[in-house]
């Protein structure tokens, strides 16, 4: 599935038997599996730290709107959501987008 973000051709595959039944994703660097296996996060350019546009995470949610996963295998060898990676992916994005539209709130600024 064609998602965008990294660059306009940026997909992740969809294997909707994987996971016993519940479905996986296989994603790029787009959408990063962090090293605690829990948590998702966006990028546009890693060797450039440049973050994704809002648009483009827009684009990205978009296009896995309604697939059925609950497992994410990330580009890297054992970074992995074993459950409830959409979970993962809508709380990732949720903290993303705040960070980027100045909504967050630093714990370090009380």
């Amino acid at each position: 599935m064609r998602t965008g973000g990294h660059f306009a051709g940026s997909a992740v595959l969809h294997l909707a038997d994987a996971a016993e039944g519940r479905g996986a994703l296989l994603v790029g660097d787009t959408m990063m599996v962090l090293r605690d296996g829990r948590r998702v996060s966006f990028m546009r350019s890693y060797p450039m730290f440049l973050p994704l546009p809002e648009r483009y995470l827009d684009r990205l949610l978009a296009a896995l709107d309604g697939l059925a996963y609950d497992r994410l295998y990330g580009l890297f060898t054992g970074l992995t959501v074993l459950e409830g990676a959409q979970r993962a992916v809508a709380e990732g994005a949720e903290l993303y987008r705040s960070w980027l539209t100045g909504t967050a709130t630093d714990p370090d600024q009380d």
